[in-house]
């Protein structure tokens, strides 16, 4: 019993040895860094593709904050045509549609802003779509494990030698 003892340990520790060995080569190996860190939205918000993307993106912010102007417009007319009425059913129908214009002001509102968002999140997926290959040769060019990615959200601080954004967009830029 105390020799099957004895034996496993020797064995846990001769394994654990050899791991101990072979992490020391990996981070030994050219002092290189095997982990490090790209901001995608950084790379697709300044990248030639992103700024068009973007560009697209502004165009319908605007064209929505047209229209939602234009119906805030005609609700501030319809109040001013409700305080302008004389009779009791002339006031509730003025309600009526001043209730009902609010109501198309929130939907109109709602799916416009869904619509904006759904187009910013496709634009983004299809740029990470044709990105990574690029990260992946990347990554096996310069010998590095694992790429993360991070936003501005998730990290604090970053060194920036383990922040390869920059040469991402480059890359991309150039491409």
């Amino acid at each position: 019993m105390k020799k099957n003892i004895l034996t496993a340990l020797l064995i846990l520790g001769l394994c654990f040895s050899v791991n101990l060995a072979a992490n020391a080569e990996q981070s030994s190996n050219d002092g290189k860094i095997k982990e490090v860190y790209v901001n995608l939205d950084t790379v697709w918000r300044n990248s030639p593709q992103g700024k068009q993307d973007l560009s697209e993106i502004e165009q319908l912010v605007n064209a929505t904050k047209e229209e939602v102007q234009k119906l805030r417009d005609d609700l501030q007319k319809m109040g001013e045509e409700f305080k302008a009425a004389v009779s009791q059913p002339e006031k509730e129908e003025k309600a009526k549609q001043i209730e009902q214009k609010r109501r198309e002001l929130i939907e109109i509102t709602t799916l416009k802003n869904r619509e904006i968002e759904m187009k910013r999140n496709q634009a983004q997926q299809e740029f990470v779509e044709t990105i990574i290959p690029m990260i992946n040769d990347y990554r096996s060019t310069n010998g590095y494990m694992v790429i993360h990615r991070y936003t501005a959200n998730d990290i604090v601080s970053i060194d920036p030698k383990v922040d390869i954004t920059e040469e991402i967009l480059e890359m991309y830029s150039k491409k």
